[in-house]
């Protein structure tokens, strides 16, 4: 089963990987890469350069295909490591080191598989999923939920803003409205759209840690955890800013816990005020004012009071119709009267 190339840098990038792996010298490394390929060494792989049609590589080939040639190059690569004294290789080697696969550092298994599921025409079958589930407001099944789980690995990357602002509303609703096994499935699909990257899941998934306890493990460190990993990404939507960071803010307002930090709360309110959020800018404006409230003492006193700013917080937060802002003005304007609403 020899894999022909028109050019020598693939075979040369796949010793040098396999060098990277296995170690030894890099002889070794590109004879060996050879015998795998179907060739007796590196002098006949470089003679047969660009003599025959290139043959498909790894990412090309179908699921029984792609396995028949690792089954191959396992087998070709155990005899030449013991034939020279080398030992037996890692089992499944081949498939982590991906000698013929055009991109290596991808898991080509994976990325046929991910091919088939499209060319059955799955990801309109996804979307149209996720639509009627939204629609009815209904809980995926547990063959549906599969389906799922398998479209957020397997879509085209150009969906994935489609998929994730579909899945984290069915994730949440198994969560919050399912048995014990529903909510695990929508843990799952979180932590799917995590694995993809996906800094809006991590948010709404540290979130739902915080606020729902019952969808498995209410872990408010690993919630802190990944609000953390997404304090800098840019995100399409401004209300998913707003989530992250009232979330943070309400994480570092626990008494008690190792992350109590009541000066970044402020900085997070005020960024999410800055975005329009009106309870947010309300929430800091508690911060500055000077009123004698038990309830809000243990955080206020970690900023110098500030009538003027609270004044100017309330009356933000007033217009964008936050109505309890207008008793903060009120009772800020008794205690100073010469304090002016602009």
């Amino acid at each position: 089963m020899r894999i022909f190339f028109t050019l020598i840098n693939l075979p040369k990038r796949a010793a040098d990987h396999f060098l990277s792996l296995f170690g030894g010298n890099l002889n070794f490394a590109r004879d060996i890469t050879a015998f795998v390929l179907g060739y007796s060494c590196w002098t006949e792989l470089r003679n047969h350069i660009n003599k025959e049609p290139e043959t498909r590589r790894d990412e090309e080939c179908s699921p029984e295909e792609l396995a028949e040639r690792r089954r191959y190059q396992q087998a070709r690569l155990t005899e030449y490591l013991l034939h020279h004294g080398a030992g037996m290789p890692p089992e499944d080697f081949i498939g982590i080191w991906q000698p013929s696969a055009a991109r290596p550092q991808q898991n080509a298994e994976s990325f046929v598989r991910a091919e088939e599921w499209r060319r059955a025409g799955n990801e309109t079958k996804l979307l149209f999923l996720m639509d009627d589930l939204l629609l009815r407001e209904r809980l995926p099944n547990v063959v549906e939920q599969a389906f799922l789980l398998d479209g957020i690995t397997n879509a085209r990357s150009e969906l994935s803003d489609e998929i994730t602002s579909s899945a984290g509303p069915i994730a949440i609703r198994l969560i919050e409205h399912g048995d014990e096994m529903e909510q695990g499935a929508g843990m799952r699909l979180f932590e799917r759209m995590i694995a993809t990257g996906d800094p809006y899941a991590r948010v709404s998934l540290a979130k739902t840690l915080v606020h729902y306890k019952q969808g498995g493990p209410a872990n408010r460190k690993r919630a802190m955890d990944l609000l953390n990993s997404v304090e800098n990404e840019t995100f399409l939507h401004p209300h998913s800013y707003i989530e992250m960071y009232t979330t943070i803010a309400e994480l570092c307002l626990e008494k008690g816990a190792p992350f109590y930090d009541p000066p970044r709360a402020l900085r997070m309110l005020t960024k999410a005020a800055e975005r329009g959020h009106g309870e947010s800018a309300w929430y800091a404006a508690l911060f500055y004012d000077d009123d004698d409230d038990d309830a809000f003492r243990d955080w206020r006193g970690h900023v110098p009071v500030d009538p003027v700013r609270a004044l100017d917080l309330y009356c933000y937060a007033m217009g964008l119709g936050v109505k309890r802002s207008v008793a903060g003005i009120q009772c800020l304007i008794e205690r100073h009267p010469n304090l002016e609403v602009v």
